[in-house]
């Protein structure tokens, strides 16, 4: 797609939407230029399918006989940018409307480089946050447009796929010479490919945003199942009798975290307490039982031997 082609595009659209009384300079904005960078392109790009999307929402609501505020929502290129569109398809009457656009479960106050006058807040049923604004007045035929702008955090890093690879290949190394080794190899080559498959599909994204965010999350469920796959590795080394090394056991991210030797002495400690009341328990039980059965005893032996009893008392 040419520069000319989307340009053209973009005057027809302004030109539909001005017979209709709409303003669209403020999200079309700008021509390309005669050699645009393919951002400046995707950009273009993205901006003429938002406001198709909203004029489309207009004309359904006019064919329609409805004067509700429309609100429409597209994603763009580079740091992801949600743009929120609200328009008001009434050519008579001021109105207003609330703005309220969830974010993807990722996002963070943090990850927020630009808001344009909303505000965040965090939904504790759903667990994500979202952007809002209250009472937006449109006036008849108004369009406003609210741009969200979020680093792009839907991105593996390259030093996490590196670091799985390196630690794959440590494990290799040291099972090379057992008898666990092809066994370990059918699985180290399947996250070989899988870390290569990662890392290309990552180069090559030039889809939407919403599939940028779908991959991001397609290659975190793969990463995780890699991270399960290292894993078995580690334990037929540890069954072939290498153990890891203590630099791949400090830096690895897969591996939960051992005790600390403080953490160990304190349950030693604990178990050392607990057996010795346990054992002071058991004694004066024992004493106290010993006794009672003593004094059962006497008790059961003069009710027998009455005699017995008297002779030894006179013999006192």
């Amino acid at each position: 797609v040419t520069a000319d082609t989307l340009n053209e595009i973009s005057e027809r659209l302004k030109k539909m939407a001005g017979e209709e009384g709409y303003d669209l300079s403020s999200i079309l904005e700008q021509k390309l230029a005669d050699s645009p960078t393919m951002k400046d392109v995707r950009t273009k790009t993205d901006r003429i399918q938002t406001t198709t999307g909203i004029l489309l929402k207009l004309f359904e609501a006019e064919f329609g006989g409805e004067e509700a505020v429309v609100v429409s929502v597209g994603l763009e290129h580079g740091s992801v940018i949600f743009r929120i569109v609200a328009a008001n398809p009434s050519k008579t009457k001021t109105q207003t409307v609330n703005i309220k656009q969830y974010l993807p479960q990722e996002v963070k106050p943090s990850d927020i480089m630009e808001i344009a006058g909303l505000d965040t807040e965090y939904d504790s049923e759903k667990g994500i946050y979202y952007v809002y604004r209250d009472n937006v007045t449109l006036n008849p035929n108004e369009i406003r447009a609210f741009e969200v702008e979020v680093e792009d955090i839907w991105v593996i890093a390259d030093s996490e796929l590196n670091f799985l690879k390196a630690h794959t290949d440590t494990i290799m190394e040291k099972v090379k010479n057992s008898e666990y080794y092809l066994r370990s190899k059918e699985v180290a080559d399947t996250i070989y490919l899988r870390l290569a498959e990662i890392a290309k599909s990552q180069k090559e994204d030039d889809g939407s945003r919403e599939q940028h965010i779908g991959l991001y999350r397609q290659n975190t469920q793969i990463v995780d199942k890699i991270k399960e796959d290292i894993t078995r590795l580690e334990k037929m080394l540890a069954t072939a009798g290498g153990p890891l090394a203590p630099d791949m056991l400090s830096k690895s991210k897969i591996k939960s975290e051992e005790p600390t030797k403080t953490m160990t002495w304190i349950v030693i400690f604990s178990l050392i307490i607990f057996t010795s009341l346990l054992a002071g328990v058991m004694f004066f039980t024992w004493n106290r039982q010993a006794r009672i059965t003593k004094d059962a005893l006497l008790t059961a032996k003069r009710a027998a031997f009455p005699e017995a009893e008297s002779k030894e008392e006179k013999t006192k």
